[in-house]
């Protein structure tokens, strides 16, 4: 956590000696706010009912606001002590129901996410793992693509040297393995391409995998319909599909077919050629 804050009434009861007491009880938290690392923003707004005792704590079903869509939480966590040790977690089950919740993952991108997804945790994983499906509501892309001021088919396809990335496992603090569904085309609007995709996942679903440091994408989208812009030239998109095959980064592949008809400047009636 980032940070979190709010407002907690408790009523509980506490039995037991002074070095080992057992707590018992229920809480209501109001006016609550959490910031999970990675999230745009906080979780704002938090309110519900929370009970616990010695051995367990209960989340009833937290409600609260993430970005001006509603997000509501439950979950469970147990307490294990070891002889001579204070008590700790020894695992734990969050869910989180989303309805049209906006974030922006990248520059350039916005999504409208709704869903479910479950945050879960146990005494010997090295990770807690992040799963679930999360439907896309809406989403668009407006980020350019940087092609120089005179692009080339050689500059489309060509490699480029990648700089020397740092990672350190020690570091990481989810595992993440989220499944994406679409309930509405993405749309991409830049410098190059005003189209709309849809997700195809008939062969294999679409994958959001990988940890908090390392993202990846496994899947495929095809596109729907739209333009590719290409020397001032615009190419009516026949087919095409966007490719995602690496778990441990974004790197999508593209297969796109446009075509369009030219003719030279100022020639009415001369020749037309079909590219």
């Amino acid at each position: 956590f980032r940070s979190s804050g709010g407002r907690l009434r408790a009523d509980m009861r506490i039995t037991g000696t002074l070095d080992s007491p057992a707590i018992y009880g229920q809480a209501s938290l109001e006016d609550g706010m959490v910031w999970v690392q990675g999230l745009d923003a906080p979780i704002r707004k938090l309110s519900g009912g929370i009970r616990f005792s010695e051995r367990q704590l209960l989340l009833e079903g937290l409600r609260g606001s993430l970005g001006g869509g509603r997000v509501v939480i439950t979950g469970e966590a147990s307490v294990g002590r070891s002889p001579g040790e204070a008590p700790g977690l020894d695992r734990y089950a969050l869910s989180m129901r989303m309805q049209e919740v906006p974030l922006s993952p990248v520059r350039g991108m916005t999504v409208g996410l709704g869903g479910m997804a479950q945050l879960r945790w146990q005494e010997g994983q090295r990770l807690p793992k992040l799963t679930g499906t999360v439907r896309l509501r809406r989403g668009r892309y407006t980020r350019p693509f940087k092609l120089g001021i005179t692009p080339t088919l050689k500059s489309l396809s060509g490699s480029q040297r990648a700089g020397v990335e740092l990672y350190d496992p020690e570091d990481d603090r989810v595992a993440i393995d989220l499944r994406v569904v679409d309930d509405a085309p993405l749309h991409i609007q830049n410098n190059l391409l005003d189209a709309t995709l849809r997700i195809q996942d008939r062969e294999q679903p679409f994958r959001i995998v990988g940890t908090d440091q390392r993202v990846g994408v496994v899947g495929s989208l095809a596109f729907e319909q739209g333009v590719m812009r290409f020397r001032n030239t615009e190419f009516n998109i026949e087919q095409g599909n966007v490719r995602f095959d690496d778990q441990h980064r974004v790197h999508p592949r593209f297969d796109l077919r446009a075509s369009t008809e030219i003719k030279r400047t100022g020639e009415f009636s001369g020749p037309r050629w079909s590219i």
